[in-house]
């Protein structure tokens, strides 16, 4: 889940290496992974009024993870928007 106000939040899974997302998905990289939860940098431009928080990083919790248990620093991934 996103963190409290307004941040942008993910769920997120490995991503696919042809190098493509599925539709209405994005591409990003794991800057880190604190067992339950991570920041991810998107690899390219994210129109969304709440892309400014937290310098551009995506919170992501683990219980979002789809496919995976866990995740590493560098993984690349791909993962759907949203705020709460």
């Amino acid at each position: 889940a996103a963190t409290a106000g307004g941040a942008v939040g993910s769920n997120a899974q490995a991503a696919d290496d042809a190098g493509g997302a599925p539709d209405g998905r994005f591409i990003g990289n794991v800057s880190s992974w604190k067992g339950r939860f991570g920041w991810v940098v998107p690899e390219g431009r994210i129109e969304h009024r709440a892309m400014s928080k937290h310098n551009g990083f995506i919170y992501v919790a683990g219980k979002d993870l789809d496919g995976v248990r866990d995740l590493n620093p560098g993984d690349r991934v791909s993962f759907e928007l949203y705020t709460d």
